[in-house]
């Protein structure tokens, strides 16, 4: 990260009475400046069966939900998608968000404006998911909103294998992790050729998502880490 977003980290630490961190990396960089930190990592609100949809027929609907900011991770895979393209694969990309990404001609790209109850269904009308990020500093302290989204509509993703992104997804049952372009491309291919198995992994997905990272899940862990602290500082 840059010089100024450590400098916030740092104020954030020192302001902070207890320091709860997204991840394992996060959790480190507190503890390396002197800091207790416990991880509770990002969880998300399970989406009704009722707001999810099915994908529609015809070619393969490869969803990523994201903001303008984080487009940037999205096109830089503009030479996977083609790629499949050029296997002869039609296949559309569905961008919810509040941008579009750059990609060349030859790969349909439908935008889909982000809302905060439109996401589930718009998300789950595709076939699987995808969450290419760089390995960088910064990308391995995000805490994977976009891949537990994806999973919580019952749909598998294609990630790379970066940060907490490794944990969250199960690979080769609730999705493939991959750690190149040509992983990025085999995965995809993966899932458009065998549509069975990628409906069995987007339902292990969901429930693998329901045990480890949702908000049911996770509501009492919290309630009893802030408990504990707050005992520790009355005995302090």
């Amino acid at each position: 990260p840059t010089w100024t977003r450590r400098r916030r980290f740092q104020a954030i630490e020192r302001a902070a009475d207890a320091v709860f961190a997204g991840n394992d990396h996060l959790a480190g960089l507190a503890r390396a400046a002197g800091r207790d930190a416990e991880v509770i990592p990002t969880v998300v609100e399970m989406p009704e069966r009722s707001r999810l949809v099915p994908a529609a027929e015809g070619p393969p609907v490869l969803g990523w939900i994201g903001s303008r900011s984080t487009l940037p991770y999205l096109d830089r895979e503009w030479v996977t998608l083609s790629a499949v393209v050029a296997t002869g694969k039609a296949i559309k990309l569905r961008v919810i968000a509040d941008g579009r990404p750059f990609m060349p001609p030859g790969i349909a790209v439908e935008v889909v404006p982000w809302t905060e109850r439109g996401w589930p269904g718009a998300l789950s009308a595709t076939h699987f998911g995808l969450a290419p990020l760089p390995d960088d500093a910064w990308t391995r302290g995000k805490c994977g909103l976009k891949v537990l989204q994806t999973l919580s509509v019952g749909r598998p993703v294609v990630a790379s294998a970066v940060g907490v992104q490794k944990e969250q997804v199960v690979h080769g049952e609730t999705g493939f992790l991959a750690t190149n372009q040509e992983e990025f491309f085999e995965s995809i291919l993966h899932l458009i050729e065998d549509p069975a198995r990628a409906a069995r992994m987007g339902e292990a997905g969901r429930e693998d998502v329901r045990a480890r990272y949702s908000v049911e899940a996770w509501a009492p862990r919290l309630v009893e880490a802030v408990g504990r602290w707050l005992d520790g500082q009355r005995a302090a």
